[in-house]
């Protein structure tokens, strides 16, 4: 999937606010999910997204609101407010520039998972000077690895993220590679796997009630441009009774019978527009599977 510019950059698939965390860039071998990390209002790339009288300290310590939904078109933003959820330093558009994402919730529809996510760009000959260049409109990521990507050629930042979707009853989580193409002006992302639960339907006329979540995941990457992911999941899953199918269950998770955790790699080069890593031999039958489960649930709307 590629996500372009009609008025501003589109990117899809995104994650609900409330649990999202810092994109964060790491060298060499990545484990874990991304630390929380401390934010602040005197922070000169905010500053310059939100501008510096519509910032202020919000409730939690370490956390920033922008008192106005910034437009990529012009300085001063919309009605509304904003929760700057994340903020992370490469070089996203090509190597050597000093970009920042930024990530805000609060300014977006239910449809678009209620933000998105702002590129910034530092100005050449002035230093400490920042300029909106992108927005990817309901890309609100829960975690993100920012990775370089070695080689021959010098090449942009790639990012693998995991972003969640929450609407009719489901939860849909995402692993996604993604990299910029300067020469569409686009991010482009290829999904890795889609995994997620059902317990939100209310009604289960196949009886299934499943919920698989992510345990963490990293990123290992070597000097010949290769890399592999690996994700831990837990995997709940069990049947309504059939003398409940056609009720409305307001608590799904009291017949989940199973639990169990899988762990699942891809691999392969990470200089494709997007990095193209493919699943391990060894995990292709546990991807099928959780695969399979969200098929049922689609089954289970229509």
């Amino acid at each position: 999937m590629r996500y372009g510019r009609v008025s501003v950059l589109l990117i899809g698939a995104a994650f609900a606010a409330s649990c999202a965390r810092p994109i964060t860039k790491d060298s060499g071998k990545v484990t874990g999910a991304s630390g929380t990390g401390a934010l602040s209002a005197q922070d000169p790339v905010l500053q310059a997204l939100c501008g510096k009288e519509n910032l202020q300290s919000g409730a939690s310590k370490g956390s920033v609101i922008c008192s106005t939904c910034p437009k990529l078109d012009r300085e001063v933003g919309g009605p509304g407010e904003a929760l700057v959820v994340a903020r992370e330093m490469g070089s996203f558009t090509a190597a050597g520039k000093r970009e920042v994402l930024v990530t805000l919730s609060g300014c977006e529809a239910h449809y678009l998972n209620f933000g998105g996510t702002f590129l910034l760009e530092e100005n050449v000959s002035q230093r400490g000077v920042w300029q909106k260049k992108a927005y990817f409109e309901g890309f609100v990521p829960s975690r993100c690895r920012v990775v370089s990507r070695p080689g021959k050629r010098a090449l942009s930042d790639a990012i693998f993220c995991e972003t969640t979707f929450a609407g009719g009853g489901k939860r849909l989580n995402r692993i996604q590679s993604l990299v910029y193409d300067p020469k569409s002006s686009r991010l482009v992302d290829r999904t890795l796997l889609e995994f997620g639960d059902n317990l939100g339907m209310g009604v289960y006329p196949d009886r299934k009630v499943f919920s698989v979540e992510s345990l963490g995941w990293g990123v290992e990457t070597r000097k010949d441009s290769q890399a592999r992911l690996q994700l831990k999941l837990r995997l709940r899953h069990g049947e309504i009774p059939a003398d409940k199918v056609h009720d409305i269950v307001d608590a799904p998770e009291s017949y989940i019978q199973q639990t169990e955790e899988l762990s699942v790699a891809w691999a392969g080069a990470l200089a494709g527009v997007p990095p193209k890593l493919l699943p391990e031999a060894s995990s292709k039958a546990a991807i099928a599977r959780v695969q399979s489960l969200l098929r049922s649930a689609e089954g289970t709307s229509q």
